[in-house]
């Protein structure tokens, strides 16, 4: 008699717990959407005759990466984030960065990397420090990101970054290919790396968060004639994904190979094929933090 007592408690509460999951689950998801809405349309880059891809895979229902643009004086502005956190907190993190980023750029004339950067941290900072966390809490919370300013009218290329770089790709010149057949080697900035046909410049962002933390000094801005790029700015996703035989991570090295290699077909069909590579490289690994990669690439 107590058995049956005790299976039907049990009963109860499992039922009770699988109900609560579901109202959470359905919670989550009307969130994923409110998000997904925030994201910027692809039309806008479409409209500025931008060749790009997005490959935008988040762990969990919700992400913490994200991506933004907004055209503004004839320059088009994009980011890549990468927030604290995946799932539910880093999801709440990404939508204060794109109401932030909105704030700043649509409602002022700022159009350089740097101040924006600078801007949007000073938000962040603000909106941590009023949630009542510690400063040692709160330099956990923020956000890593490259940004860009593509001035399609001067053919430039502005970039800042917190953390996080940005992969610049193109052609080798002929004098570079005729000096590579005599033996010579092309001198490239550091964590930079070619192929026979092909040049990867990778531009640092600062060494410092879009938040709280013990560095706070202006961040930098690098600017550059457009020599026919394509532009890559991602997260940590792909290349600390783990998979492969060994179950290793895919590491940053092997990441500027695969940009090398991808360079045979279209920028607008990389995405897909970085796509299928990833999911062969994790075969039944679990995917473990939210991807994001996004390349660009400005047409005349």
């Amino acid at each position: 008699q107590e058995n049956i007592r005790l299976e039907g408690i049990i009963q109860e509460r499992t039922a009770e717990i699988r109900k609560q999951k579901e109202e959470l689950t359905d919670s989550i998801e009307y969130a994923s959407r409110i998000q997904r809405a925030l994201l910027p349309h692809n039309k806008l880059m479409e409209d500025q005759n931008i060749e790009h891809f997005i490959l935008f895979r988040p762990r969990d229902i919700v992400s913490g990466d994200f991506y933004w643009m907004a055209s503004k004086n004839e320059k088009l502005l994009i980011v890549a984030a990468d927030c604290t956190g995946h799932g539910v907190p880093g999801a709440f993190m990404s939508m204060l960065g794109m109401t932030f980023l909105d704030e700043i750029v649509i409602k002022s004339e700022i159009t350089q990397t740097d101040r924006i950067l600078e801007s949007l941290r000073e938000h962040v900072i603000t909106s941590l420090k009023q949630s009542g966390k510690s400063i040692q809490e709160s330099t956990k919370d923020g956000m890593d990101m490259a940004m860009v300013c593509l001035d399609k009218k001067n053919r430039t290329i502005q970039f800042s970054g917190a953390y996080n770089p940005i992969f610049l790709v193109r052609e080798l010149k002929p004098e570079e290919r005729s000096g590579i057949s005599q033996g010579e080697e092309i001198e490239l900035p550091r964590g930079s790396i070619r192929s026979e046909t092909h040049i990867l410049l990778q531009i640092r962002g600062d060494q410092m968060p879009i938040g709280i933390s013990e560095k706070h000094i202006p961040f930098n801005a690098t600017t550059l004639a457009d020599e026919g790029y394509n532009m890559y700015m991602f997260s940590d996703g792909f290349q600390d994904q783990f998979g492969g035989p060994q179950g290793k991570k895919f590491m940053s090295r092997n990441f500027k190979k695969l940009i090398l290699d991808l360079q045979d077909i279209p920028l607008k069909d990389q995405g897909a094929r970085l796509e299928r590579i990833l999911l062969d490289w994790m075969g039944e690994i679990s995917q473990i933090d939210d991807i994001l990669v996004m390349g660009l690439r400005m047409n005349p």
